[in-house]
């Protein structure tokens, strides 16, 4: 069953589902409540990355967070793409790093 359905940037679906939810939170506790980071890297990223580790993976890295613990960091989500048709929300986590990958775009 779906945890949640977002449409990125270029109006792609993309699903979290809810065992992947709760993979990502029981790795990464600090996502638990902060949904709307997540969802902001996908709808408003700033830069779109390949994985180094898989082909067809994608990082969204969402704008810097201003205010609270997460200060300073940006959300990133890391997509699945099984087809144009079937993305997948597989993890995400909080960063103030960028990551060393290949931008495959970038916000202007």
């Amino acid at each position: 069953m779906a945890y949640f359905i977002a449409f990125d940037y270029w109006n792609q679906r993309i699903v979290a589902y809810d065992e992947t939810w709760q993979h990502a939170v029981s790795r990464h506790p600090e996502l638990i409540g902060k949904e709307s980071y997540v969802m902001a890297s996908l709808v408003t990223p700033i830069v779109l990355y390949q994985s180094d580790t898989h082909p067809t993976t994608r990082l969204y890295q969402g704008p810097v967070i201003e205010t609270g613990i997460y200060g300073g960091t940006k959300p990133i989500s890391v997509v699945e793409y099984r087809s144009a048709s079937n993305r997948v929300w597989k993890t995400g986590y909080f960063t103030s790093l960028d990551p060393d990958l290949k931008i495959l775009w970038e916000k202007k």
